[in-house]
């Protein structure tokens, strides 16, 4: 045993047997130098396999990495360029870049940076590579891209200094196209605009209103009182009776340019108000103008005020007329359409509309000037042929209708107008336009009517003309003075209160205190325009509820005395 064999036991019938053994050749030397051989072998493999896994697996993650920067880059719906810091030549761009553009690729590879954007100031030149020398990147920034025909759009810029494989300096850049943003952003400027405008337009008017109803409402007592005055007097107050009205229709076309207009609504087929103005249209052009109309089959219906879109369409045919020089043709189309707002940019103006097309084939109108047509008193008509005021009227009809306007106008080729309507869904079916028939003789009642006006003498002449009636007249001219006469006076039958009025109770509070407070008094409101008033009720939907309680100013006798006693006698 002294040359360490391997020991093995085994156990036959008989007994237990030790067996030893050792090699033939006796045991190799050294084996402790074979062990540190082996694992040397097995570290220099790990040293080399190690690195080759790891190497691999990084190669694997680059080609990934490759692969998802080629797909970014290949389907990135903004455009992306690889532009040389030096020279500013293209090195790679996308195809949303290179669509946009109009060049074909081999083209626009032979283009550099300021090739393609707008840089009159140096702003490339100066600003943006200063900013990649500094910080690594720049942006963002708004420029002019220039396609090939030499059109621009706008677009967004924002990028990075990088460097590639060689060390040479690149410069990474997205360049996305926000036109239908600036035309979202140009479109609400231009309503918050037309908004201010309208506010201004629509205070005058109520000013104005208020001074007329004054006038003509004297002039109606006047003439009450001078039955037995020679035919010169009379004419003379008429005459000044036509004046007023004039005014009248001045005013009531700066009320149409104002959401503030009060209007009647209702469930309207507009195929069938083209059809009834037909007529009226055709006298209205030259015999050498042919007038058509394409209207859609199965309509869909809109809820409008009928006669505002009359009289829209009445001043878009004109419009239309005074374009033409002597032939011509205007054309009135209707159809439905469903909008996105993809389309126009904005998702106010998406849905489901009637679109109504006023199309001439006239002088057109200059780029310059269609950002000012809808404006009040703009025109382009030579002096005396219009007050400026008939797009006005259009546009403030389409914007209580929450509807919109495309203008597609070109000079020398013609102008079109679309109209979009929002389509009603409701279950209301439309309503036949009757007119009201009225009645020479002022209808008359023994009732307690209080009158609240600010303005004195309307207070005056519709307290004289109620008196006249048989009614027993009360007045104040404020909110506070009206509630405690109320008060003061249990009897009074109905309420009739201007709605625009100074103080803390303007007639829309006052209407309110005064039902809450006596639930069986019968409450008619009137006036001029109500923008004046924070927080009033000048939604579609609330006009609406209101409007068959609103008396519009200036009215005449006939008017206050018919609707008094249309109220009294719910």
């Amino acid at each position: 045993f002294n040359a360490d064999p391997v020991l093995t036991e085994i156990s036959p019938p008989y007994g237990t047997w030790q067996l030893a053994a050792i090699p033939k050749q006796g045991w190799l030397g050294n084996t402790e130098k074979i062990t540190a051989f082996r694992i040397s072998l097995f570290v220099i493999g790990l040293i080399i396999l190690v690195p080759i896994f790891i190497l691999s697996r990084s190669m694997e993650k680059q080609k990934e990495s490759d692969a998802l920067l080629r797909s970014l880059f290949t389907f990135s719906p903004i455009g992306i360029a690889l532009n040389n810091f030096e020279s500013g030549d293209f090195v790679k761009i996308n195809n949303v870049l290179l669509s946009n553009s109009g060049y074909s690729s081999d083209e626009f590879m032979k283009l550099g940076f300021r090739d393609v954007f707008q840089d009159d100031t140096n702003f490339i030149g100066k600003s943006l590579l200063d900013s990649l020398e500094q910080t690594g990147h720049y942006g963002p920034y708004e420029a002019e891209f220039i396609r090939k025909n030499g059109s621009q759009y706008p677009v967004a810029l924002k990028g990075m200094l990088i460097h590639d494989s060689g060390g040479k300096k690149m410069i990474w850049s997205f360049v996305e196209d926000i036109s239908k943003r600036k035309q979202a952003e140009k479109s609400l400027q231009r309503s918050q605009k037309m908004d201010a405008i309208g506010q201004l337009t629509g205070g005058i008017a109520h000013d104005f209103n208020n001074i007329l109803s004054i006038i003509l409402g004297y002039l109606e007592l006047l003439k009450l009182g001078l039955s037995d005055a020679s035919e010169t007097t009379l004419k003379r107050i008429d005459t000044i009776q036509s004046a007023g009205q004039r005014a009248v229709d001045l005013t009531k076309q700066l009320l149409s340019f104002s959401r503030n207009k009060p209007s009647r609504q209702d469930v309207t087929d507009i195929n069938n108000i083209v059809r009834k103005m037909e007529n009226l249209i055709a006298r209205s052009v030259t015999p050498e103008i042919e007038v058509v109309k394409h209207l859609a089959k199965d309509l869909w219906l809109t809820r409008i005020d009928p006669g505002d879109l009359e009289d829209a369409l009445l001043n878009l045919c004109i419009n239309a007329r005074d374009a033409i020089s002597v032939h011509g043709q205007i054309s009135i189309s209707t159809r439905n359409a469903t909008v996105t707002s993809s389309e126009t940019g904005d998702p106010a103006k998406a849905g489901d509309f009637v679109e109504i097309i006023i199309k001439d084939n006239g002088c057109g109108i200059p780029p310059e000037q269609q950002e000012h047509i809808f404006e009040p008193f703009y025109t382009t008509k030579s002096e005396g042929k219009g007050t400026g005021l008939g797009l006005s009227m259009v546009y403030g009809f389409v914007q209580r209708s929450l509807g919109f306007i495309d203008v597609d106008s070109r000079a020398g080729v013609g102008t079109s107008i679309k109209l979009y309507i929002p389509r009603y869904t409701g279950t209301k079916i439309p309503s036949a336009q009757n007119s009201n028939d009225t009645n020479s003789l002022l209808p008359r009642g023994t009732e307690n009517i209080l009158v609240v006006d600010d303005e004195v003498a309307i207070v005056e002449m519709v307290t004289s003309l109620l008196e006249k009636l048989g009614y027993t007249a009360y007045n104040a001219t404020s909110g506070e003075q009206a509630l405690q006469l109320l008060r003061d006076n249990p009897r009074i039958n109905l309420l009739f209160t201007d709605v625009v009025m100074p103080g803390n109770i303007n007639g829309y509070e006052l209407a309110e205190r005064a039902q809450k407070a006596y639930p069986e008094l019968k409450i008619l409101l009137t006036s001029g325009y109500t923008g004046k008033i924070p927080g009033n009720r000048s939604t579609q939907a609330e006009q609406s509820q209101s409007s068959t309680d609103i008396l519009n100013k200036p009215y005449t006798h006939q008017e206050l005395a018919a609707r008094i006693r249309s109220m009294l006698d719910k």
